[in-house]
């Protein structure tokens, strides 16, 4: 083979692994040095890497999906964690730790380092069931070298605390955490960007509110063969981790501003977590905006949203905010399943449909005339869209009656606003849903409204309504006394013998 030819074939060969580098899949385009995913198909093994794990097993192993053989395990039966398909994030996959002794452990082979920590990013994305003093992700068994834990500093409260070894405890986010609701964790750093060669340069990140640390908070990350270990779970100075832990990435360098924008936005629309309530714009992973903080102030609670991001490695087909309380339920291409893995239509690469309310009640408590109608739901939402979505299936639980989705292009709904019906019905989980399949434009204002009864025909304030005649006709004992308001403030008692 002559050298004109050799020199040809090697630029092609350049040329094809260029172009299959730029198109691979990252979270938000930021690749990462390990990377475990829930949802990531023949990752999870129910034993030491043969058998792909089925719902409600413990996880022996976990594979990091690229690869890179560095492989959480766990020989102990008792120290697993529980993988499910029914017990779901966001219609995504979840792996469970109970707070009392599951983790997880990679443990590196002489010569062999995850990262070389002298700068490095740990993000984790879950949901707390639990709040208590507990580590979650980080190297070392004690997971200070560095890590993610939840720390109390003072009274009750609990606070993201990402740790490098000292002095004292000062890695540390703003908000107290929440149980029950779900969460992105972040922590970056670099040795010797701190006030002296001495100290570290950090940002710590809960859901997107981030702290900065640029002084003498953060030492720099003991770097030694002791501390070379990756532990999820629980660590050995705070405790266990109680809740689930669906995500986690560990990145070689401190990630910069917009490289944690564009993960985040990744972790919080797979999860459905609202990123730094909604103070910070959503990117995708091109660093484009596909929801404006701006743009939607007013409308930054509960976001959550569909899109697909190939380089982004995002593919989130129908979606709702996974905060407490009822939210608002929308699947792409007028579809909704039980996972986002079941669902049949995928959007195309780029198009985002992104929402979020005005932190209103949602219930119908609005005066709001038209045919059927007499109140609509005092929450608003927003849309935002890139590309064309076409058709989505809008969905709100099942019980009002004449449910109808009003939309309007501006934030004052009234009379002259079209309806539409959503008298349809599906079960998705379990629970049934009233829809409408509808397009969203960009944009565009939405809320719910239905025909309410009251007593006296007066709804404001009424917080519960129990009546004997509650429509439930059969004699003896009730376990339930249905609220016949619309707030669903069920009266219950399952022991007959009760007083």
């Amino acid at each position: 083979m002559n050298k004109q030819l050799r020199s040809g074939l090697a630029a092609l060969a350049l040329t094809m692994l260029g172009l299959a580098g730029a198109r691979a899949q990252s979270p938000g385009g930021v690749s990462p040095a390990a990377w475990y995913r829930a949802d990531a198909p023949n990752s999870l093994f129910s034993d030491a890497g043969n058998t792909v794990i089925q719902d409600g097993q413990p996880v022996q192993q976990w594979n990091e999906i690229q690869g890179n053989g560095f492989n959480l395990s766990q020989a102990n039966l008792g120290n697993r964690p529980v993988f499910s398909r029914s017990i779901l994030q966001n219609f995504n996959p979840t792996v469970t730790f109970d707070g009392s002794n599951d983790q997880m452990f990679y443990s590196a082979p002489v010569g062999i380092n995850v990262i070389d920590r002298a700068s490095g990013s740990l993000y984790a994305a879950g949901k707390i069931q639990n709040v208590q003093n507990s580590g979650f992700l980080g190297f070392h068994a004690s997971m200070d070298y560095p890590g993610l834990h939840m720390f109390n500093t003072a009274g009750a409260d609990r606070k993201l605390l990402f740790f490098t070894g000292g002095p004292g405890y000062q890695g540390l986010t703003g908000d107290p955490i929440t149980a029950n609701s779900p969460f992105t964790a972040g922590g970056a750093w670099l040795n010797g960007a701190g006030a002296t060669a001495a100290y570290a340069g950090g940002t710590v990140s809960f859901s997107g509110e981030r702290v900065s640390y640029s002084g003498t908070e953060l030492q720099n990350t003991v770097i030694n063969t002791a501390s070379r270990d990756l532990y999820i779970g629980g660590d050995n100075n705070y405790g266990q981790f109680s809740g689930q832990l669906n995500e986690l990435l560990v990145f070689e360098n401190r990630l910069s501003v917009d490289e944690m924008d564009r993960v985040e936005t990744y972790l919080a629309i797979k999860y459905g977590s609202t990123f730094a309530k909604g103070t910070r714009d959503y990117k995708n992973s091109s660093s484009g905006t596909v929801w404006s903080a701006s743009t939607n102030n007013g409308f930054h609670y509960n976001i959550a949203g569909i899109g697909k991001d190939i380089q982004g490695a995002l593919d989130q087909r129908q979606s709702w905010s996974t905060n407490p309380g009822q939210q608002l339920l929308i699947g792409s291409n007028a579809e909704l399943q039980s996972t986002n893995a079941a669902h049949s239509s995928s959007l195309t690469d780029g198009q985002f449909l992104v929402w979020g309310d005005n932190g209103l009640a949602k219930t119908p408590g609005v005066a709001l005339s038209g045919p059927g109608i007499n109140f609509r739901f005092a929450a608003i939402w927003k849309v935002q869209q890139t590309g064309t979505i076409g058709t989505v299936r809008v969905a709100w639980p099942a019980g009002l009656t004449n449910l109808k989705l009003i939309q309007s292009s501006d934030a004052t709904i009234d009379s002259s606003d079209p309806a539409t019906d959503m008298t349809a019905t599906q079960i998705v989980n379990g629970v049934s849903y009233n829809y409408a399949d509808v397009s969203l434009a960009d944009g565009q204002f939405f809320t719910f409204a239905a025909f309410v009864q009251a007593p006296g025909g007066v709804v404001a304030n009424l917080l519960m309504w129990h009546k004997a005649n509650d429509g439930v006709n059969a004699a003896g004992a009730k376990n339930i006394w249905k609220d016949m308001s619309v707030n669903g403030r069920d009266v219950t008692q399952n022991n007959n013998a009760a007083n």
